[in-house]
């Protein structure tokens, strides 16, 4: 993989780079989680049986802790997901033996690259940390770093292969 410290600079080489990470956070005002969260508060009146919140609340957190193995797993495998279906379509894309083996080919790799995708996440969320307005900005660009992380991985499994 390339420079790590490329990935915080490569969204803003190019001279066009405010007006495409303007469109980019114009498009994540679009709203679709409100009605889903409407509907849970909406459903929260009422008796409940002690029980039933205990059994609630551990599958809660058995499912948290699912969840957050299955997101990490996910995190690490998306630059070998993303190739995938780069090269070979949806179908490519959901061959999880290609995706399988794209990952293990390089360990190093697999892992610096799902590092800076969290990085990357976490680069998104400093908007709402400093100030809400700001997470539109700080998504796009997210976003950009995330491209170059897929093609930093890509250029090291063609580096790897001697294509």
């Amino acid at each position: 993989m390339d420079r790590v410290g490329d990935a915080f600079v490569w969204p803003v080489r190019d001279p066009e780079w405010p007006g495409k990470l303007l469109i980019i956070a114009l498009t994540l005002l679009i709203p679709i989680d409100l009605p889903a969260v409407l509907l849970a508060v909406s459903q929260g009146h009422g008796e409940a049986n002690s029980g039933l919140i205990v059994v609630a609340l551990f599958l809660n957190v058995l499912a948290f802790g699912v969840a957050t193995i299955g997101s990490l797993a996910a995190t690490f495998a998306s630059p070998a997901f993303v190739l995938a279906t780069d090269h070979g379509g949806i179908a490519g894309g959901v061959n999880v033996r290609d995706v399988w083996h794209r990952s293990r080919a390089n360990l190093t790799n697999t892992l610096i690259a799902g590092l800076m995708l969290i990085a990357a996440s976490f680069v998104s969320s400093l908007g709402a940390i400093v100030c809400l307005v700001g997470i539109f900005f700080t998504a796009a660009y997210a976003l950009a770093m995330q491209a170059w992380v897929y093609r930093s991985f890509e250029l090291a499994a063609r580096n790897e292969s001697g294509a």
